[in-house]
């Protein structure tokens, strides 16, 4: 698998937000995302609804 992964700095995305949840919302809406998928420990902090409002699936990483 020739798998190619693009990186981008979060400082070529002009972020405007300061809220945490609405700053990730915004980076996954530029960048054309629906799906978000984060650590069992996000969910702390995370605000789920904020992203299902907004149409974007949030997935909770499994490690075993």
């Amino acid at each position: 698998m020739k798998i190619k992964t693009k990186l981008i700095h979060h400082d070529e995305i002009n972020l405007v937000n300061s809220d945490k949840n609405q700053r990730l919302i915004e980076i996954i809406k530029k960048l054309k995302c629906d799906t978000y998928v984060s650590s069992p420990l996000a969910k702390n902090y995370l605000d789920e609804e904020m992203f299902l409002k907004e149409g974007i699936k949030v997935e909770w990483y499994k490690y075993s």
